[in-house]
């Protein structure tokens, strides 16, 4: 048997089937694309395809075999493959490496396309055509696309210049030859097995005199900090700086110098650096003869364990590289571990701060320990001086979490999210105040009340003998009672059957059904009301388990209880970081409820807006950039990456919610389509928002574009701290909208602290591009998350206004209103 497998190897079929392979993946992938060419992202269109066991899976469109590693550009996908990256991988090696990707945070699916257009730019469409990525060349005489020997993917004009390259838009790796430039950074991955962006970058600064690491958060947490010779860059701005990667080390150059500022272990293979999702900065080489890949130096940055952002979880405390829940100095415990078994998960807070009730809130010192081991003079408060002011800022500021202040320096840092904490060096002077939530008298009365409820034993016992007594008086009228109701409810259940049956059998992939009385129980009867709109009211709602829940009762809901659960159902499978969760409902009789996550900081509308003694809450300009950009990855989602598409159509202020760190999550997703397939609704009457109303409303089709316009209104009222429509002003400056057009952006008052000028102009841009009355002209919200993460990106300066013909919104007598518009694209298969 052995030897006739052997025989078989010599089989004259085996070794021509083999060559034919071969000569398939060698011969005919191309070394340069053309203009005019469009790869489809399937088997079809691009045959060559690399399998790396089951796990990854690459076909490439683009082969430069000059070099080891052979270096190939195309679609890299995972496991089943429902997603691909457009990417640079070296082939025929054991194990991918992805080296950079256009598409990291948006992949497409099978049947993508890939363009190299007639003008020259580079087109990567979704295979419903929407515009994933493009590298804006169009009109600069592009003639060819290839891959150099260095793995830079490039494309080039008649003359062979470079005119774009894939080295000046990194993502987390860099490549020998490849610089970074002041002002470029690299960006982690979100985890080991998720390519998408994650929290930790590196960059030169712009004025290119350091090189630091960052984890990003509000503000951004500098971890580590390498100064170098300020006299490299020369004073005049075009001898910019930048990072080279080489062998043996990682140099700043300029054109007056250079100077070594990372030392990297020589090596015969070839390497490259990578910025991990843990923080670490590693150097990665080509094992010799195996085509393997190994860590050749674990951490460049040569800083110690403690020393990373998220090495012991949130709250976590770092001590010799073990994690533990710290103390007080008070002596109390306000922080237990997340997960008994994991401690380096971090630590929750035993009474979870909240800003409902931020009289309470008050600061606990942490006795010899430390947040952050580099001083970053770019991220502290620069109008306090002195601790007090600190700690009064932070108490102030709901947001706020914790206090940091450096005597040495009069240095005040005042984080929105708290992330690892380390003891101390012996002569630090530095002081650490973390905010916790104190017992309010709201929280004992409810304790109170929860006691109140359960009764004495012997109570319990008088109670049941006066029930029994009652009940042997009454018998006769309760039997005759009991025997008329059987009968009518008999016949009510028979026309229910079918229905009932179905929530029997339970609905797969449905969030939990709740029954009315448990939400009755859980909101106390609907006691406390936190909001109301369109689609009904909202209470506070806490489960039996402890879980505090929003719960909103729908109004005017006639759906059958199997439609209705039908559509809950889809909802429920709706899954993303700025969605809020939909936990569970309520289908019983006319009764029907949504069950939500509770967001302890309420809706964004009490954030933005001049309180009633006409002051503004405390948000800085980083928590509102933050939410704006959350809210925007909210849409894109919904819009363009849902399996179901999905138009929201009442995106406001009201609907955006705010978690426990101020991070911004979408309500109310997804009600719209089940408004609309209510029976008595369909197509007759749609809601919206005065202030929020796209202009086709009345005049057109209804698409997503209408939830871009309301986004746009939403960035304007959050940069300028006030409503679309304020009738309190003067009648010239009631719709904020027409000030923006006539006025210019220059001269609208803008109320964020400290705001950099050129930074909320720019938010107003962006703001307007959204807004234009040319549904068409809107763009996608993956263009406007991509225009809020890069501020280098260009911005549409023709935009189209027409705000005399909008709708007359200020004289309406409510905010609700409804109208009658031609069919609408509520929702539709991607």
């Amino acid at each position: 048997m052995q030897s006739q497998n052997s025989m078989s190897l010599f089989n004259p079929l085996f070794f021509f089937a083999l060559c034919y392979f071969l000569c398939q993946v060698s011969c005919k992938i191309p070394p340069t694309g053309t203009i005019s060419t469009i790869w489809i992202n399937n088997i079809n269109s691009v045959p060559y395809t690399f399998n790396y066991s089951e796990a990854f899976h690459f076909r490439a469109i683009l082969l430069n075999e000059r070099t080891s590693p052979k270096f190939a550009c195309g679609f890299i996908c995972k496991g089943s493959c429902k997603t691909f990256l457009f990417s640079i991988v070296p082939v025929r090696e054991y194990a991918p490496q992805l080296l950079w990707s256009a598409n990291r945070d948006r992949p497409v699916v099978e049947n993508a396309t890939l363009q190299l257009t007639q003008s020259g730019n580079l087109l990567l469409k979704d295979a419903d055509g929407t515009l994933v990525w493009n590298t804006d060349t169009g009109g600069k005489s592009i003639t060819s696309m290839n891959i150099t020997d260095e793995g830079n993917l490039v494309l080039r004009n008649a003359s062979d210049g470079i005119i774009w390259q894939s080295f000046n838009h990194p993502t987390n790796v860099m490549l020998p030859g490849q610089k970074l430039f002041a002002g470029q950074r690299l960006t982690s991955n979100a985890s080991a097995s998720d390519w998408a962006r994650g929290q930790y970058y590196l960059h030169m600064n712009k004025t290119g005199n350091y090189l630091a690491a960052y984890l990003d958060g509000q503000p951004p947490l500098r971890y580590y900090l390498r100064r170098y010779d300020s006299n490299l860059t020369g004073e005049n701005e075009s001898q910019s700086a930048y990072i080279e990667l080489m062998d043996g080390s990682v140099n700043v150059l300029a054109k007056s110098g250079n100077e070594t500022i990372l030392s990297i272990p020589a090596t015969k293979t070839f390497q490259y650096l990578r910025l991990d999702h843990d923080g670490y900065l590693r150097i990665y080489y080509k094992y010799p003869d195996y085509g393997t890949w190994k860590v050749q130096h674990e951490d460049l940055l040569h800083i110690d364990q403690c020393s990373y952002p998220l090495v012991c979880g949130n709250f976590g405390l770092c001590t010799g590289g073990g994690c533990s829940c710290h103390h007080g100095a008070d002596g109390q415990t306000y922080w237990e571990p997340q997960d008994e078994e994991f401690p380096n998960r971090g630590c929750k807070e035993v009474t979870p701060l909240t800003c409902q009730d931020p009289s309470h809130h008050h600061l606990v010192e942490l006795t010899n320990l430390s947040y952050i081991g580099v001083i970053d003079t770019d991220a502290q408060v620069s109008v306090i001086k002195n601790l007090d002011q600190c700690k009064q800022a932070c108490l102030k500021n709901c947001s706020c979490r914790a206090a940091f202040f450096d005597p040495s320096f009069n240095y005040c840092y005042l984080p929105s999210q708290v992330f690892s904490l380390k003891k101390n060096d012996l002569n630090a002077t530095s002081f650490a105040f973390l905010k916790v939530q104190g017992q309010s008298k709201s929280n004992l009365l409810n304790g109170a009340h929860v006691q109140s409820t359960i009764l004495p034993r012997n109570h319990n016992a008088k109670m049941v003998i006066s029930v029994s007594v009652l009940g042997g008086l009454s018998s006769i009228m309760l039997l005759a009672s009991i025997c008329v109701m059987v009968r009518m409810r008999i016949k009510a259940r028979g026309s229910e059957k079918d229905e009932e049956d179905h929530f029997e059998q339970g609905v797969p992939g449905a969030p939990t059904r709740y029954s009315y009385k448990d939400l009755a129980f859980a909101t106390n009867n609907f006691l406390t009301k936190i909001g109301e709109g369109g689609f009904g009211s909202v209470f506070v709602g806490t489960l039996r388990n402890g879980t505090k829940v929003a719960v909103k009762r729908l109004d005017g809901m006639r759906q059958g209880k199997k439609e209705f659960s039908t559509e809950v159902t889809v909802i429920g499978s709706i899954h993303h970081v700025n969605l809020v969760r939909l936990v569970g409902f309520c289908v019983e009789k006319a009764h029907r409820l949504l069950v939500y996550e509770s967001m302890p900081n309420g809706s964004l509308d009490k954030w933005i807006f001049l309180d009633g003694n006409h002051e503004m809450p405390a948000l800085d300009r980083r928590i509102k950039k933050k939410i704006i950009l959350h809210v925007a990855k909210g849409l894109q989602y919904l819009h363009e990456e849902c399996l179901h598409k999905i138009a929201h159509l009442d995106i406001k202020p009201q609907n955006i919610l705010l978690d426990e760190y101020f991070n911004a999550k979408i309500s109310d997703f997804g009600l719209s389509k089940l408004i609309a397939r209510d029976q008595s609704q369909v197509v007759t009457t749609l809601r919206g928002t005065i202030g929020y109303l796209a202009p086709e409303w009345r005049t057109s089709k209804i698409t997503e574009k209408a939830d871009v316009y309301s986004f746009g209104i939403v960035i304007m009222e959050i940069v300028c701290g006030r409503k679309n429509f304020d009738h309190s002003l003067p009648e010239s400056d009631v719709h904020l909208l027409s000030l923006l057009e006539g006025k210019g952006l220059e001269k609208i008052p803008i109320n964020i602290e400290e705001a950099n000028a050129r930074e909320a102009q720019r938010m107003l841009r962006i703001a307007m591009w959204c807004s234009q009355d040319d549904h068409t002209r809107r763009p996608p919200m993956s263009r406007v998350v991509k225009a809020l993460e890069d501020s280098s990106m260009e911005l549409e300066s023709d935009m189209n206004y027409s705000v005399s013909d909008r709708l007359q919104c200020e004289t309406a007598g409510n905010d609700q209103v409804s109208y009658t518009p031609l069919p609408c694209v509520l929702s539709g298969p991607r």
